[in-house]
């Protein structure tokens, strides 16, 4: 536990000096390309770790019979700091000048470091490890995944999903070229997956989890294809909206079905590299579904 906290404190770090020395050198007028995709680059590598550590903390923070609910709130948080963050990323560049979101940025890194030192009298069973090189744990770390049944078939899902999952080109490429909208109506686009995903966690907090995590993450995904292919079909704004609201209500409980199931389905002495495994196919993977999206829409139009 100790170790994961310090971890997570580590990245927090050094994401909020990234961010603090972006916003200084916005506001200085030094800011050029190659530091903004350097800046991207460091971000985006540092997350994956927050990431990991912070999910392997997870557990250790929540009793067992609370997990799934807790998975399910902080998937609603994340994607509601999603809808609401762009939003104030905004205001504060119309306020304040093109700097202000990095600043404010950098706040939110020193809160939950604050929160972070709060978790450091927390009594949690330590679990006896034995030292082992990084590469023995990693090839352990990937048999176990591949030996376990329930693992690697929640890996085969977020391969398909981390290729194949609705995203903002494809959206942007059906607005275009079959509903011919502006900007204005690209944005609302954009923000309906996001307004179901957020009734989609929402339910699933309702339902407080479900009994049949297997079943439910099967049947969500069917309904979520059958909506993607209504999304494919659709000839009006109204119609393309709300097929993406369902889409957004039915990937969301998907993706925190699915992490339910891996946390749970993980031995703790394994969960670190479980879900690092499964979370750099996500990360890693993710970008490619944009790639795919555009190349194949360059060949055979949006909704195909």
């Amino acid at each position: 536990m100790l170790f994961r906290s310090r971890l997570v404190l580590a990245t927090q770090s050094i994401m909020m000096i990234t961010s603090l020395l972006t916003g200084l050198l916005i506001l200085w007028g030094k800011l050029e390309l190659w530091q903004l995709y350097l800046e991207v680059m460091i971000q985006s590598a540092v997350l994956s770790v927050d990431y990991i550590a912070r999910q392997a903390l997870f557990p250790r923070l929540v009793p067992r019979q609370h997990l799934s609910e807790a998975v399910t709130l902080t998937s609603s948080a994340a994607r509601t700091a999603g809808l609401v963050g762009p939003a104030i990323g905004g205001l504060s560049i119309a306020a304040f000048g093109q700097g202000a979101p990095f600043f404010l940025n950098a706040v939110t890194y020193l809160l939950l470091m604050g929160a972070l030192g709060m978790m450091r009298d927390v009594a949690m069973g330590a679990i006896g490890a034995i030292r082992s090189t990084w590469r023995a744990e990693m090839v352990e770390g990937w048999r176990y995944l591949l030996a376990d049944p329930v693992l690697r078939g929640l890996l085969l899902l977020e391969l398909v999903y981390a290729v194949f999952q609705m995203n903002p080109v494809v959206i942007t490429i059906v607005a275009r070229q079959v509903l011919d909208v502006g900007p204005e109506g690209l944005g609302g686009l954009l923000s309906a997956t996001s307004v179901g995903a957020l009734a989609g966690t929402g339910i699933l907090i309702a339902l407080r989890g479900t009994e049949r995590p297997g079943r439910s993450v099967t049947l969500a995904a069917i309904v979520c294809s059958v909506a993607m292919l209504g999304f494919a079909a659709a000839s009006t704004y109204a119609w393309a909206f709300v097929a993406l609201m369902v889409v957004g209500v039915f990937d969301a409980m998907v993706s925190v079905i699915r992490q339910s199931i891996a946390q749970l389905a993980a031995p703790a002495r394994m969960r670190g590299r479980v879900i690092a495994n499964t979370g750099t196919v996500v990360r890693g993977l993710g970008p490619l579904s944009q790639a795919q999206s555009g190349v194949a829409g360059g060949f055979v139009g949006g909704p195909l």
